[in-house]
């Protein structure tokens, strides 16, 4: 069982409960626009960390970790341990693996990246400040284009949705965690996010049980874009925050029933798109999607000496 990050998440770590993160995909104009703009009078090319420190790691040495940054409890400084240059460019370009195309190696060397960020930082500023750095030190260079991809379009079922508005109150004193074990020995949310985990169903194979709450349905439509490796984009029209849980089978070697035990539904689907409409009452139809996507044209294992 993999260890949970502190904070932010790390992308390809199936089995042990996690938080997804959740990002809004980009669009071409939009990435366009956001390369354009000046922040602290800088322009986003000069845009950098105070001090960034790169260096290679061996895989598996470390668990992958992200902690720090804008919006958690130490705003000034951001680490990355044994994180894929993968997945720190898919996190900088706040864009899912799908839109990032470039070397195999990407996503086997691992680094680890210390940063200091100037105070009052945001987000926004700090991934641009990633990409720079990462840049700098790999002598990355690439373009973008516009690519169709197979997507889905995520509506509301025939019988309507089977979500539960959520009762998080924002207001209430923070929980001493976010995720806890419950009577049923089953994980339970106190904040928002979406959590999950892989058990054995009974009668054999592996089943995947999720838990959401306080989710927007754009949020929802992120998740699945996660699980599906495609684009989902929300057409239910549904307002508002919900918490829900989901069981499926991650592939087809489960057939519905199989979680059919405390604390999961009993009708969980063969597959995922099966359980979004049968315990979620919200349908995914096949689509088309033009998405902008980030072409790897040049980058260095060995990154350059800090």
């Amino acid at each position: 069982m993999f260890s949970t990050p502190d904070e932010g998440c790390a992308p390809g770590l199936l089995n042990r409960v996690y938080t997804l993160c959740m990002k809004r995909l980009p669009v071409a104009a939009a990435c366009a626009a956001f390369a354009c703009i000046s922040i602290f009078g800088q322009s986003a090319d000069n845009l950098t960390f105070d001090v960034g420190v790169v260096k290679a790691v061996a895989a598996g040495q470390h668990t992958i970790r992200r902690h720090g940054g804008p919006g958690t409890d130490d705003p000034g400084r951001m680490n990355w341990e044994a994180w894929a240059l993968y997945d720190l460019l898919t996190t900088a370009y706040s864009v899912k693996p799908y839109q990032l195309i470039g070397p195999d190696w990407l996503r086997i060397e691992r680094y680890d990246i210390t940063a200091t960020l100037p105070p009052d930082s945001t987000k926004e500023q700090a991934n641009i400040m990633l990409q720079n750095l990462l840049k700098e030190r790999f002598g990355i260079t690439l373009h973008h284009q516009l690519k169709e991809f197979e997507a889905y379009n995520l509506t509301v079922a025939k019988d309507g949705p089977k979500l539960k508005k959520t009762d998080f109150d924002p207001t209430a004193p923070a929980p001493a965690s976010d995720i806890s074990t419950g009577p049923d020995r089953l994980p339970h949310l106190a904040a928002p996010g979406i959590a999950g985990f892989m058990r054995e169903a009974p009668g054999g194979g592996v089943l995947a049980y999720f838990l959401a709450r306080a989710q927007t349905m754009a949020k929802v439509a992120d998740w699945l874009s996660v699980r599906l490796s495609r684009p989902v984009i929300d057409e239910t029209i549904l307002t508002g925050e919900y918490d829900f849980s989901i069981a499926f089978a991650p592939d087809d070697d489960v057939t519905g029933g199989a979680g059919a035990q405390a604390g999961i539904p009993s009708d969980p689907g063969s597959n995922l798109a099966a359980a979004v409409q049968s315990q979620l009452g919200l349908k995914l139809t096949k689509a088309k999607a033009k998405l902008d996507v980030i072409m790897i044209d040049q980058a260095e294992r060995t990154p350059k000496e800090n």
